[in-house]
């Protein structure tokens, strides 16, 4: 038996659901708000979809990463990246308010508040973890009166059960985001495609890194 899963009479070393990170790029982002904008989207008639792009473009940006292209998320919801749904969130209490049903609205009000406690980078643990469980409920009830519970928020909210956990065990769930290092394919695709001697693992995996740092450095100086 592996000995960081523990022997037979001693506790494991490792515990899965305690010691693994929760990855809330694809629990969150591409989770629970992805599944739950298309079902919105999914429901609008033609005239609401149009109201619902105004509403977007007349919105006041200061403060987000980039502008909000609300054609591509009214049409193009399903080409979205984690990016756009962080923007999403963020402003659908306001967006939907005269759109959405009051349950469906709700819904994305207790989603909005669940998503701001996902990337706060500084927290008290014990406080953090009682207001979290809160939210989880709020939401939990107000996707409960929806008819896309099961289809959009069952699928991972076991996983976000495991935040406060997670929480007391590494601290807030932002540093182990991912989100900074998705740019970061495109730079390992080129350094693969540089690479002659794949059928070496150990060889490959040196070059790669190789490469990997010149083009980091390079893009930190551009």
């Amino acid at each position: 038996m592996n000995l960081l899963l523990g022997t037979r009479g001693k506790l494991p070393f490792i515990t899965g659901p305690l010691d693994t990170p929760v990855k809330i790029l694809y629990c969150a982002l591409l989770g629970i708000i992805k599944y739950l904008l298309q079902e919105t989207i999914a429901q609008l008639s033609g005239n609401k979809k149009q109201d619902l792009k105004a509403y977007l473009e007349g919105m006041g940006q200061d403060g987000f990463p980039s502008k909000i292209d609300s054609h591509a998320m009214v049409h193009y919801h399903g080409s979205l990246n984690g990016k756009d749904f962080c923007i999403f969130v963020q402003v659908a209490p306001f967006a939907l308010y005269a759109i959405a049903p009051p349950d469906l609205h709700f819904t994305w009000i207790s989603l909005s508040h669940l998503a701001a406690h996902l990337y706060m980078s500084h927290i008290d643990v014990t406080s953090y973890n009682s207001d979290f469980t809160r939210n989880m409920d709020h939401f939990v009830l107000h996707a409960s009166k929806t008819p896309h519970f099961y289809s959009v928020v069952k699928p991972k909210l076991h996983i976000l059960c495991y935040i406060p956990a997670f929480t007391s065990q590494f601290g807030p769930p932002w540093l182990s985001a991912t989100e900074a290092f998705e740019s970061s394919n495109k730079t390992i695709c080129k350094c693969i495609m540089h690479i002659k001697t794949l059928h070496k693992i150990w060889l490959c995996s040196l070059q790669i890194t190789w490469w990997f740092s010149i083009w980091l450095t390079e893009d930190h100086f551009r």
